[in-house]
């Protein structure tokens, strides 16, 4: 008896000790975030945009950090009530910095395609015959129902959705690792440690207001149905659900699931009704309703695969080091290196554990184990397709969720793996804001492409780094010639000159962005060298648009 009183005594404290270092470390977040007026990252470098948090905001960081490792410290005085809030106070913070910073949401991309759900509203009408002017409702209709639902029923503006949303996904995130770590019946140090870690690999962004982000929460749902110790009734109903919503949402992430669900049956005889329906939902879509995505799938895997030609993610701005010119650079770089590295590491060490350790396990972990493998077998045969410039990244996020509960699973009482995941924390802001200086979205950037946009139109071209925005206040404008500059676009690219194209934009957001690509401004610099063969037709100080006088 007196032993339970104590240790509930103990429990008490530690709990008051705890809500306080919360309490105090969100005050400290509010207050080191606060500024009278937006912040304005000027150049490529990550220490600009840490000098607009004051002592206050590092203070409250320090504070939840070490809150979360007396929690796993002391994991026999630990609840999910001190647990879940810590974590999620900590996504938070180091995720929605640019909520409370910025005048406007971050990421170019998050303006399109999910402002094309305005014109949906505006003309109350969706003609399925043709693309226009409705062009990524044929492929993300998930988000424009999702977009119209909120704006509709909630009355709240896009701009609102686009800049907020990405503050309630950290939450819902953190929530769903929970439910994945009660599924896999991990202890709360485990699922601490690995929401920690899974948090901390956010660092690429990708949780912005878009299709890949609300198929990421749908993925999380149907890894913890799958990967369930007891799949139930519920279970089943709640992956239909699921993985129907995700297949009208994001075609590439219900491809890397469907996938992977397929190989993970070979070993699992309870997901194989999931796989063989999840298989049939996906072609029957994919095949009948949205038949342009999955011709334009099947030509780029069949073709990239008959010609060897695969993904070159190790050519884009994110991993080469062509431009790495100063010594911030140079950080950025190689702490965006460490963190894939850091994975694969977890990874070999795991598979190597469990061969060496693989009488002695039970046929549960056993089972577990080669799920695991068989679903990341299922997610690296995107290797094969390109995507754009972001399938690196989407292997990344869709295999990083499998290493680190595998890692966990076996690892989770080292402090070596705390203290490595303390490192990652502090990686986390070179590697996460290091370019942000491009990836903020200014007020005049706004204004000048919503301009571009009003002037450009299919039967002209136009060069500019950020068309997202052109398309936003004009979606049609996806159909108009582009000159966009990207490493991963090769060395052929850059050889080509702005003055190819009947208009020009520059900006400061362009000008960051080509001095981190490339360590010097295309386009400002074509601009400077060739004033005779332009008009200036605007400008608002930060922003502006020229043309070519020769077309």
């Amino acid at each position: 008896m007196n032993d339970t009183f104590a240790f509930r005594l103990k429990q008490r404290r530690m709990a008051a000790i705890v809500s306080t270092a919360l309490l105090l470390s969100f005050s400290f977040f509010l207050l080191g975030t606060f500024s009278s007026s937006a912040a304005v990252i000027s150049d490529a470098n990550f220490i600009s945009f840490l000098n607009c948090l004051n002592p206050l905001y590092w203070i409250g960081l320090a504070l939840v950090i070490a809150t979360l490792v007396a929690l796993w410290y002391f994991d026999s005085y630990n609840t999910a009530a001190l647990s879940l809030p810590a974590v999620m106070l900590l996504g938070i913070m180091l995720l929605s910095i640019p909520v409370l910073l910025q005048e406007n949401a971050p990421f170019y991309v998050s303006y399109y395609p999910a402002g094309e759900v305005q014109t949906i509203l505006q003309s109350h009408h969706i003609n399925m015959q043709s693309e226009l002017p409705l062009i990524t409702y044929h492929y993300w209709p998930g988000l424009h129902l999702f977009s119209a639902v909120n704006i509709l029923v909630s009355g709240v503006s896009l701009d609102f959705l686009l800049k907020y949303i990405p503050l309630l996904w950290v939450i819902i995130f953190t929530l769903e690792t929970y439910v994945i770590a009660k599924n896999l019946n991990f202890s709360l140090r485990q699922w601490l440690l690995a929401a920690w870690l899974i948090l901390v690999a956010q660092w690429i962004g990708q949780y912005y207001y878009g299709a890949q982000a609300i198929a990421m929460l749908m993925y999380l749902i149907v890894l913890s149905v799958i990967f369930s110790n007891k799949i139930t009734v519920r279970h089943s109903l709640i992956f239909f659900v699921t993985i129907i919503s995700l297949i009208i949402t994001h075609s590439l992430t219900a491809f890397s699931a469907v996938l992977s669900i397929i190989f993970v049956a070979v070993f699992r005889k309870r997901v194989r009704t999931m796989a063989l329906a999840s298989f049939v939902l996906f072609m029957f879509y994919y095949s009948y309703i949205s038949l342009h995505v999955f011709n334009i799938g099947v030509h780029e895997f069949v073709g990239k695969l008959l010609q060897f030609d695969f993904n070159t993610f190790w050519e884009s701005s994110d991993f080469s080091n062509s431009a790495a010119s100063s010594l911030s650079k140079v950080i950025c770089h190689y702490a965006k290196m460490i963190f894939p590295a850091s994975f694969l590491l977890m990874m070999l060490t795991t598979i190597f554990y469990f061969i060496k350790e693989h009488k002695k396990l039970s046929k549960e972990k056993i089972i577990y184990f080669y799920c695991s493998i068989m679903w990341l077998i299922g997610v690296g045969i995107l290797i094969m397709y390109k995507y754009g410039t972001e399938m690196h990244y989407r292997i990344y996020l869709y295999a990083t969720v499998i290493i680190v509960f595998l890692f966990i699973s076996r690892f989770s009482r080292s402090p070596a793996v705390v203290a490595l995941v303390v490192l990652l924390t502090v990686l986390f802001f070179p590697a996460r804001y290091g370019t942000y200086s491009y990836e903020q979205t200014l007020e005049s950037e706004l204004k000048g492409s919503k301009f571009l946009a009003g002037i450009v139109d299919p039967s002209v071209s136009f060069a500019y780094q950020f068309p997202s925005y052109v398309w936003y206040h004009e979606p049609v404008n996806i159909y108009t010639p582009l000159l966009l500059y990207a490493p991963q676009f090769g060395e052929d690219n850059l050889k080509v000159d702005p003055g190819s194209v009947t208009f020009i934009a520059d900006s400061i957001q362009s000008h960051n962005y080509m001095e981190y690509a490339y360590g010097f401004d295309k386009i400002a610099g074509w601009i400077s060298q060739n004033p005779d063969q332009v008009n200036a037709i605007y400008s608002n100080g930060s922003y502006w648009a020229y043309k070519n006088r020769s077309s």
